[in-house]
């Protein structure tokens, strides 16, 4: 894979997803950007099909012929 492909990684776009819930945001401790950053993990994990959404890449289903 190229060093940075995001329509071959899934995973990129649920990390776009969560950089766009967190930008503009300042953080005064690292702590406040863990606790942060779990509270926005633990509403993805609520809705697993908000990820699946995400990450579904329909290609990632096809058997190759």
């Amino acid at each position: 894979m190229p060093p940075y492909s995001p329509e071959l990684n899934p995973v990129e776009r649920f990390f776009q997803e969560v950089r766009r819930e967190s930008k503009n945001k300042v953080f005064e401790s690292y702590a406040e950007v863990k606790q942060a950053v779990e509270e926005l993990f633990k509403k993805y994990l609520a809705k697993p099909e908000a990820v699946k959404k995400l990450t579904n890449f329909h290609w990632l289903h096809t058997t190759p012929n």
